[in-house]
C-alpha cells in the first residue's frame, strides 16, 4: 500500500490523476517509493484524510472509479476482494451476502425479491412520500424538520420480529412521544412515526426511518426505539455496513448557509473533530471532498455519496455518522446536524468562521444549551475541549 509522506510535497494535486507517462524519467521533481519513481504530478491527497500519498495507478484501474483511490497506510485498515470481479474494496464499502464480500456493482440485490405478504419491512425507498411532517414547539421555533435513518443488522433472532417489536413500541407510546399532542388526536397508530425498509448493502438488516419531526420529538422517539428490550439481537456500530443519516429540511436555508455547512464538515482542520464525533470518516458512501466555502453549494446535483449530500431537493443529508444503538451517541449526531445548520446561519454572528473550536463555543452559549445537551456531553467524553483549543 502507499505510504504517508512525512511532509506535503510542492505541486501535489488533490484530485485523482492517472500517471502522466513521465514518472520514470530522470527529473529533479522525482520521489522514490518501493523502487518506483513517480513524478510530482502523481502525488495525491489521501481520499480519506488530509495526508499526501504517492500512488502509481495502472491503466486497468481507470474505469473503476472511487473504489481505487489514493489511500494512506493509516486509513488502509482493512480491504476485501470482491467475490465476483476481484476488485479491491475497503471494508467499509463492502456488501456481504452469505458472509461473502462484494463490491456495490456485484452485490446481490433483494429489490426484486417478493416480500412476504405480512412483511413489515418495506422495499428499498418504498417509504418515500408516506410520512407527514409533524409540528412541535421546536419546529415552530426553528421552522425546519429533522428526519433520521438508522441502519441495523440482525445478529440473533428474526429481523421481522425485531422490526415489529420496534413498531409496536412506538405505536403504543405515540401519545407520549409527540410533544404537540393536541394537534394529533385520535388513534395512537396515527400519525405514522417510523417505517422499516430493506437495504441490499446490509447483512440481514433493515433501515429504521422516521417521519420529519422536531428535535424534541426525535429525542422522545429514539428513547423509545433504543430501549434495550426493543433492540435486543440487533447491532449497528459493530458492523462494517451500518450508517446513521440525518436529514434537515432546506426551507429557509440560503446557499451560503449550506455552503458553510459543507465546508465545515469537509474542512481538513476539522478532520480530527469530525472523525471522533462521527466514529468514521470518508467511506465510499460518505466521501470527504475538500470544498472552498465559495463553491460548497454551487453544484446541488453532484454526488449523493458525499459526507453532506445535496442531491435531495427538499433536504440536506448528513451521511457521515456511523450507526449506533446508544441513545446519547445517536442524539449527539442529530443535535450536531441541527446545531451546525444554526451555527452556519447568517444571523448566528459567526460570519465565515468554520472552525470546530468556535463551533464548540457556540453550542455552549445560553441559547444553544437546551438543544445540545447530548452533543456537549458526548463531545466532552470523546474530545476534551483542550484538544480543539
Amino acid at each position: 500500500m502507499p505510504e504517508i509522506l512525512d511532509h506535503p510535497l510542492p505541486g501535489a494535486e488533490t484530485e485523482l490523476i492517472d500517471p502522466c507517462g513521465s514518472c520514470f524519467q530522470e527529473t529533479e521533481n522525482v520521489y522514490t517509493l518501493e523502487g518506483r519513481r513517480p513524478c510530482v504530478d502523481c502525488v495525491h491527497q489521501c481520499a480519506y484524510c488530509p495526508s499526501f500519498v504517492v500512488g502509481y495507478l495502472p491503466d486497468s484501474w481507470r474505469e473503476t472509479g472511487p473504489r481505487n483511490v489514493p489511500t494512506c497506510s493509516h486509513c488502509s485498515e482493512d480491504w476485501n476482494c470482491c467475490e465476483d470481479c476481484g476488485i479491491s474494496i475497503h471494508i467499509c464499502n463492502t456488501f456481504y451476502s452469505d458472509d461473502e464480500p462484494y463490491c456495490d456493482d456485484c452485490a446481490p440485490s433483494d429489490d426484486d425479491e417478493e416480500d412476504p405478504p405480512d412483511s413489515v419491512i418495506r422495499r428499498y425507498h418504498e417509504s418515500q412520500g408516506i410520512f407527514t411532517s409533524l409540528t412541535s414547539p421546536w419546529t415552530r421555533a426553528h421552522r425546519r424538520y429533522i428526519g433520521v435513518e438508522l441502519e441495523v443488522e440482525q445478529v440473533n433472532g428474526n429481523r421481522e420480529t425485531s422490526a415489529c417489536r420496534i413498531i409496536d413500541a412506538v405505536n403504543s407510546q405515540a401519545k407520549l412521544i409527540l410533544t404537540d399532542q393536541a394537534l394529533y388526536p385520535g388513534h395512537p397508530h396515527s400519525p405514522l412515526l417510523v417505517s422499516m425498509e430493506n437495504d441490499g448493502s446490509l447483512n440481514n438488516g433493515f433501515e429504521i426511518i422516521t417521519a420529519p419531526l422536531g428535535l424534541d420529538d426525535q429525542r422522545n422517539l429514539w428513547a423509545t426505539i433504543l430501549a434495550s428490550s426493543n433492540v435486543a439481537g440487533l447491532r449497528s456500530h459493530n458492523t462494517t455496513t451500518c450508517g446513521l443519516h440525518v436529514h434537515i429540511t432546506r426551507d429557509g436555508l440560503s446557499k451560503l448557509q449550506i455552503a458553510k455547512v459543507v465546508a465545515f464538515v469537509n474542512s481538513a482542520t476539522n478532520y480530527a473533530f469530525m472523525k471522533r464525533l462521527s466514529r468514521r470518516y470518508g467511506t465510499h458512501y460518505c466521501k470527504a471532498k475538500s470544498k472552498p466555502l465559495c463553491t460548497g453549494a454551487s453544484n446541488l446535483d453532484s454526488d449523493r455519496y458525499e459526507m453532506v449530500n445535496l442531491c435531495n431537493r427538499r433536504t440536506i443529508e448528513f451521511r457521515i455518522f456511523r450507526g449506533t444503538l446508544k441513545l446519547q451517541s445517536l442524539l449527539a449526531c442529530i443535535e450536531f446536524a441541527a446545531a451546525l445548520v444554526s451555527y452556519c446561519a447568517p444571523a448566528s454572528g459567526y460570519a465565515m468562521d468554520i472552525s470546530a473550536v468556535t463551533f464548540r463555543r457556540f453550542i455552549n452559549t445560553p441559547r444553544m444549551r437546551a438543544d445540545t445537551k447530548h452533543l456537549r456531553g458526548y463531545l466532552a467524553s470523546v474530545i476534551p475541549a483542550t484538544e480543539t483549543e
